[in-house]
């Protein structure tokens, strides 16, 4: 039998109790892990972006500011995720700076709300660009 590594269990916290999805596959994993020293690590799952996040982006303030500026959706996208989570020198090319999260994938719910919550005064003050409010998209 193959050893195996790096086994992951899906499960929840009920009053301070670990309650496995499948805890038949969990022993079964068990029982197959080489005899010795082992980590543990539990976790709770990140929650990326929404899709209704992501969509407000891609329909209201990325095509609002590369009408402004321009350019592509994708070049101020890639810009506007730089500006606001900061910047990292590029692994192939030291003279180019990236972002430090490059898409809105990369981004949880509450990044993400914090990324637009900077982004429409940031528009409006570096630029004087009205950005409508997702509540306002919505009505």
């Amino acid at each position: 039998m193959m050893p195996l590594e790096g086994y992951q269990a899906g499960g929840s916290i009920d009053h301070g109790k670990l309650v496995l999805d499948q805890p038949d596959l969990f022993k079964q994993a068990m029982w197959r892990m080489r005899p010795g020293r082992v980590v543990v690590k539990i976790e709770q799952p990140i929650r990326n972006r929404s899709l209704a996040q992501n969509a407000y982006l891609h329909a209201v303030p990325f095509p609002i500011l590369a009408e402004e500026f321009g350019c592509s959706v994708e070049d101020v996208k890639y810009d506007l995720m730089g500006e606001k989570w900061g910047w990292k020198e590029s692994p192939i090319d030291r003279n180019r700076m990236i972002p430090v999260k490059p898409s809105t994938s990369s981004m949880t719910v509450d990044e993400c709300k914090e990324f637009i919550d900077w982004l429409i005064p940031w528009a409006m003050q570096n630029f004087n660009v009205r950005i409508p409010l997702p509540s306002e998209e919505a009505a």
